[in-house]
């Protein structure tokens, strides 16, 4: 269906049926016009092709969140706070920036660009996606990425406060060899977040296992990840592991399910600690040890980001902190 259609249902030019779709009506067609091309786009169900309007107006008004899905609520504090720092004015499409199965990797951009966007803000991508959204030349907000090129806004993540007060707590509660677990394929944040650990323990003569000994998971299933927890431990036990670090707290749920079926009790047997500090952290039992990552904060930074960057057309750095929070899981 294309714009032609429309001008032949209400029998009108194409440069009307333009016109109106554009805004500029006003005072150029009547509002009996107006009414038949409305009238016509009902009818025929005609969607405009945002793309090309954009490509011919250069009025895109829409910035893409660039996320890995909408699974957990996390990411809806982060849609809220950047809506509200665009205003009313612009539009905030989600694309899902995991490859469907059998799909190309480069599907999920793709889709992205077809939304003709003014800018992207990007969560959880892997370096590869990072270096094609670079050569799109669309102004791009990168969170929780450190080493980016120069071109790109970023919101970097103050983890050290955090992960001292993580380190303390395993030292104080004698939790001296922690073991690390993470995802098999990890976007570029998560994959930094290890060495972060691992060095801030070392300050605190708390031992991480060498990354040979990391259990990595392919995602964050609880019952597949209590599974591999369970095969994994013989291991980590013979190690002499005390604790165990998760790089997502949704893997954390599944150490819980696992140590359970192996008679393990959290804390005495095991100390448990994980990032985000989603909802359920406080309702586990026991409550889970945390660095919490507030979704609101963050995207009221990814907002504040990407609209400098619009306004002046160059990047801009807007960071933001995290906290620990302590709690049964690592008590001793």
């Amino acid at each position: 269906m294309t714009a032609a259609d429309v001008a032949s249902r209400a029998g009108c030019s194409t440069a009307a049926v333009s016109l109106y779709l554009n805004g500029k009506a006003e005072g150029r067609l009547t509002e009996a016009w107006r009414q038949r091309i409305a009238a016509a786009i009902d009818e025929l169900g005609y969607v405009p092709n945002r793309a090309a309007r954009h490509l011919s107006t250069g009025s895109s008004r829409t910035v893409v969140l660039f996320f890995p899905g909408a699974r957990f609520s996390f990411f809806g504090d982060v849609v809220d706070e950047v809506t509200t720092a665009l205003g009313d004015e612009w539009e905030v499409q989600l694309v899902d920036n995991r490859p469907a199965d059998g799909a190309a990797p480069r599907a999920p951009l793709d889709r992205a660009l077809a939304l003709a966007p003014a800018a992207f803000i990007v969560v959880g991508a892997s370096r590869d996606v990072l270096a094609d959204l670079e050569r799109t030349g669309v102004p791009t907000v990168v969170l929780d990425v450190d080493d980016l090129p120069g071109t790109f806004s970023t919101v970097p993540i103050d983890y050290v406060q955090a992960l001292r007060g993580l380190a303390d707590r395993m030292r104080d509660a004698g939790m001296l060899t922690v073991g690390y677990l993470a995802f098999e394929h990890g976007t570029a944040s998560l994959v930094q977040r290890r060495p972060r650990v691992a060095a801030a323990l070392a300050e605190r003569g708390v031992r991480m296992l060498d990354d040979a000994d990391d259990l990595g998971v392919p995602g964050p299933d609880r019952d597949a990840v209590a599974e591999a927890f369970v095969a994994q431990w013989p291991r980590w036990s013979e190690l002499g592991v005390q604790a165990v670090v998760c790089g997502d707290e949704r893997l954390a749920y599944g150490v819980l399910k696992g140590a359970r079926e192996l008679g393990l009790r959290i804390p005495e047997d095991l100390g448990l600690a994980a990032f985000d500090d989603l909802p359920p952290a406080s309702l586990l039992q026991p409550s889970l040890s945390s660095i919490r990552l507030d979704g609101h904060e963050l995207g009221a930074a990814a907002g504040r980001a990407v609209v400098e960057h619009l306004r002046t057309r160059r990047p801009s750095v807007q960071g933001m902190a995290t906290t620990w929070v302590p709690r049964e899981s690592t008590a001793r």
